[in-house]
């Protein structure tokens, strides 16, 4: 009688080893909502570089062309085009240096923004990454040997085409002739 009471004992332990059925499950279930919790963790962190990366694309070259446009205004004699309180897509300068007459930005093939300067062919200043998605040059010169405003929206699209890493980021001037 002893040994079967031992048997009985001995069986119950080896059933009490294991897992249940529930305790199964919802141990399951929690490592779920935790390895699933992280996988989205990880994939916001990368949609935010994605979006950083364009962000920085976007700044750097709007105010590298800023800065450009900028400092050929500074040093022209005059303006071409557009003519006195009127805008236009393009601005065309005339240089002291008459190998660089004119001086002309505008927006060329692939959206770029481009720099002429005399009979030379057109320069990109902005890279392709980017956009020209508005270029405007506004002459508000009065009394001054010439002044220009200048409106430059540059836009990031995502080269994989994923939506929210599209950017998008206007840049203002004003800039006189200097004599």
């Amino acid at each position: 009688m002893k040994g079967s009471l031992v048997k009985k004992k001995h069986r119950r332990e080896c059933m009490q080893e294991g897992f249940t059925l529930i305790e199964f499950l919802v141990y399951s279930v929690l490592v779920t909502i935790l390895v699933g919790s992280l996988v989205l963790i990880g994939v916001n962190i990368l949609q935010g570089r994605a979006r950083m990366v364009g962000m920085e694309e976007v700044n750097h070259n709007g105010k590298m062309a800023i800065e450009r446009i900028a400092y050929h205004i500074r040093k022209a004699e005059s303006i071409n085009f557009p003519p006195n309180w009127s805008e236009g897509a393009s601005l065309s300068l005339e240089m002291k240096d008459p190998l660089k007459n004119p001086t002309v930005f505008e927006v060329g093939v692939n959206d770029v923004l481009t720099i002429k300067e005399g009979p030379s062919a057109p320069v990109a200043i902005t890279t392709e990454e980017v956009d020209v998605f508005l270029l405007k040059f506004t002459n508000v010169s009065i009394d001054t040997p010439g002044a220009v405003r200048v409106e430059l929206t540059l836009e990031y699209s995502s080269p994989r085409g994923v939506h929210g890493e599209d950017f998008r980021r206007t840049f203002y001037t004003t800039e006189n002739i200097y004599r």
